[in-house]
């Protein structure tokens, strides 16, 4: 079924639930963001809600205190695994993610690459970061755990899991970059 034009990612590629997002950080060298990001489906569409504290713009500031950015995010398949939109409310931000299906024996993580940019804007700022899904086991303990992380790391403090992924990502897109 095709709903806007995008055919919406399966709950069996992708299920219902909060995901952590990893990305390096577009801000520092050396540093990766995480974001909680919850994934659901509305009238067909497969769609994501972040809410993100800007930490990395508010140094020293609590977690999910304001001001806050409201990302709404759609996600739609591809012929190699799956894709979303992001648009930040009342901001002229967008971003694009590709996203494979599952990474080796694990299902329920997403590697994926985020071109992001700002449209409207005469310096057309824009970023491009290795990322991954993650999704967090549905349980108040893992849920809380997940709340409580900062946003912005140094990039040796994220589980070594991500820092391979992101590593592997960050190496794959290197040889996409012109010479």
């Amino acid at each position: 079924d095709l709903v806007g034009g995008l055919e919406p990612v399966p709950h069996s590629i992708l299920p219902d639930g909060i995901y952590s997002e990893w990305m390096l950080s577009t801000v520092e060298r050396g540093l990766v963001e995480q974001n909680l990001i919850r994934i659901y489906t509305e009238n067909g569409r497969r769609l994501g809600k972040i809410r993100a504290s800007l930490e990395s713009a508010y140094p020293g500031m609590k977690r999910y205190r304001y001001p806050m950015v409201i990302c709404t995010v759609q996600y739609f398949m591809q012929r190699e695994g799956f894709a979303s939109i992001d648009r930040v409310a009342r901001q002229s931000f967008h971003a694009f993610t590709a996203f494979r299906a599952g990474y080796g024996p694990s299902s329920n993580v997403y590697p994926g690459y985020k071109l992001s940019g700002i449209s409207h804007n005469p310096k057309r700022l824009f970023a491009r970061s290795p990322c991954l899904l993650q999704l967090v086991p549905n349980d108040t303990k893992s849920l809380l755990a997940a709340s409580r992380e900062p946003e912005l790391r140094q990039l040796s403090q994220a589980p070594v899991f991500v820092q391979r992924i992101l590593k592997e990502i960050q190496e794959e897109s290197a040889m996409w970059q012109p010479v």
